[in-house]
């Protein structure tokens, strides 16, 4: 299987020979210079790309009806018999919450949005994944997904791998 280059953006998962491969060479991490972070003191810029932001975004509603009657009993007053019955319908969507620079420093990973800053300490990282063309970081509780990465997926999920694994 050929590697893609920067740029290219993978959606199919490689076979578990070729992930394996190319996740189990060693990898030493560039230094670079960032244009949107100053980093703290012994803190160095690894990684850079244009990303944008999402949130898993829940919405629910009711769907049923009522029956019963309303008797007025006095001007104003009215009692009302009869039940509601209904059931919850949820929905779950990815939302575009902002588009920016996904920054990975040697203790962080920074997104800087228009609106939205992102600062996730890399010794609580938990879990990093990339699955439906986006790259999952993970929290404790809280799942951060970034995705229109313009560098290869599975770089960016090494890369984070690696920066976390040096952290812990």
């Amino acid at each position: 299987m050929d590697l893609l280059k920067d740029g290219e953006i993978s959606t199919s998962k490689p076979t578990d020979a070729w992930y394996s491969e190319v996740t189990s060479a060693p990898l030493s991490l560039p230094h670079i210079a960032s244009h949107t972070i100053i980093p703290k003191q012994g803190e160095h810029v690894l990684f850079e790309s244009p990303a944008k932001l999402y949130r898993q975004q829940t919405t629910s509603h009711y769907v049923g009806g009522s029956r019963g009657v309303s008797m007025r009993i006095a001007k104003g007053v009215y009692v009302r018999t009869g039940r509601y019955k209904g059931r919850k319908i949820s929905d779950s969507q990815l939302k575009s919450v902002d588009s920016g620079t996904l920054t990975l420093t040697t203790k962080h990973l920074y997104f800087n949005g228009s609106t939205k800053a992102v600062t996730i300490v890399l010794k609580s990282v938990s879990v990093v994944e990339v699955s439906q063309a986006m790259l999952h970081v993970t929290t404790g509780q809280r799942v951060h997904l970034f995705g229109n990465l313009r560098l290869n997926l599975f770089r960016w999920e090494r890369y984070l791998r690696t920066a976390v694994v040096e952290n812990k």
